[in-house]
């Protein structure tokens, strides 16, 4: 499928498809070494794009680097499918994840829109009981409204993205719910009861706008 791994990394790793609920989810991990960590990546792209060749670069590199074992999830695009669907579906996948490999030994993360998802997912999980023991947010797109007004003074830096494109997209992504309801943005989602957080993020980056209310939002519910 268009969204499979390229030949140069499908061949460094191992690398099979599967469908999990309709779902093609793929199954990554280091040829020859016994992975210790499970990951479970939710790709960026607004909601809207599929996963890129660049994903699958960053993915080979962590898998070998850290000797992980990677499920990646190509969840539905929005409009077609929209965070009501998407976020339960994801939470069950991670779901699966940490009832084969143990709570200790999965971490969820995710970049741009798929480091949004992964926060929304954890906060889904923490609602079942459930927790994986990391969440990794790299440039995470936390609030879909944009609201922050210091996105506006980043936007003129950020060489990628702008912030009226992400607000449309967001809007697909919400579809029926509320654009501030926590599955769409969980910025505005309860902190407590979440695994450790640990955030990756660029200064000339729009995203980087919602930092600083994420750090004071998990502070006051006494996240780590």
């Amino acid at each position: 499928p268009r969204t499979a791994p390229p030949g140069v990394i499908a061949r460094a790793l191992n690398v099979q498809a599967g469908t999990v609920d309709g779902i093609t989810v793929f199954d990554a991990r280091p040829r020859n070494v016994q992975a210790r960590h499970h990951v479970v990546y939710l790709h960026g792209g607004s909601y809207t794009f599929e996963i890129s060749p660049f994903h699958w670069r960053f993915i080979s590199e962590i898998a070998k680097s850290a000797q992980a074992h990677f499920t990646v999830p190509i969840y539905p695009l929005a409009p077609e499918q929209t965070a009501d669907k998407t976020v339960p579906a994801m939470a069950d996948i991670v779901e699966r994840a940490i009832d084969q490999f143990g709570t200790d030994h999965v971490t969820v993360m995710g970049d741009s829109a798929g480091g949004g998802m992964a926060l929304a997912v954890a906060q889904a999980l923490r609602d079942r009981g459930k927790q994986p023991a990391r969440i990794i947010l790299i440039s995470p797109w936390l609030d879909v409204t944009l609201s922050e007004p210091k996105a506006r003074e980043i936007e003129p830096y950020d060489v990628m993205l702008s912030i009226d494109g992400l607000r449309y997209c967001g809007l697909q992504y919400a579809g029926v719910l509320n654009p501030q309801d926590p599955k769409v943005s969980p910025m505005f989602g309860r902190m407590s009861g979440l695994a450790p957080v640990v955030t990756f993020m660029g200064t000339h980056d729009i995203f980087f706008a919602d930092i600083a209310p994420l750090a004071a939002a998990m502070k006051r519910d006494g996240a780590q």
